[in-house]
């Protein structure tokens, strides 16, 4: 913004009222004009804020459901295995079809637009109390995706005795005993996850509801 110097002498005391006058209208004016395009551009930017997490959110919901399927069918192929590991302690021989299950399947959920919101500075143009409850929303999904992550690492550890010896009529005692506690482990983080994810929908569609 500039000032600039009247183009003509003043010699009168009118003259220099009338300069300052008009250097205040056009610095009012153009402060007006200022703050209108800043206004603008925040309501710009929360309008478009709001759509990107609005789309972020309808966007977990598919991928959270679509995950917590998968994990109602880890559960069933565990139970299996260690039915199976349990006939195998009791010197019983798997058929050749037979085999065990450590499948694992959690694509996660995303956070960029939340994350975009914290860096623009965007949530500071929004009211504090939705803000919280979107924080509410993405620290319990970002805990549920660390115990999934948690889930998939010790479902990947239970496959070495595996690797070791493929053939499941070979294992000895120990691997069997060391496999049902695995399964029985997972079991457990399976529970956990499911435990941590039971918010995580219904806090999605309040969000939503606020949007």
């Amino acid at each position: 913004m500039e000032v600039h110097a009247p183009h003509e002498p003043i010699h009168t005391w009118r003259d220099f009222f009338i300069h300052i006058v008009t250097i205040t209208i056009g610095l009012l004016i153009a402060l007006g004009l200022e703050a209108a395009v800043e206004a603008l551009h925040h309501r710009h930017l929360r309008e478009e804020t709001r759509q990107n997490l609005r789309t972020e959110i309808q966007q977990n919901q598919v991928v959270f459901a679509k995950d917590m399927r998968a994990l109602d069918g880890e559960t069933r192929e565990l139970k299996g295995d260690i039915a199976l590991l349990q006939r195998l302690r009791a010197h019983q021989r798997a058929q050749p079809s037979e085999e065990l299950h450590f499948a694992w399947g959690w694509d996660g959920t995303s956070a960029t637009a939340w994350q975009t919101a914290k860096d623009t500075g965007a949530l500071a143009l929004m009211d504090n109390a939705v803000v919280q409850q979107y924080d509410a929303v993405y620290s319990q999904q970002d805990l549920v995706d660390h115990a999934a992550l948690e889930l998939t690492r010790s479902m990947t550890q239970a496959l070495i005795p595996l690797t070791v010896e493929p053939d499941l009529n070979a294992l000895t005692p120990a691997e069997i005993d060391e496999l049902i506690r695995t399964c029985a482990a997972n079991l457990n983080q399976i529970s956990y996850v499911q435990i941590l994810s039971t918010s995580v929908l219904p806090n999605y569609k309040e969000a939503l509801d606020k949007l």
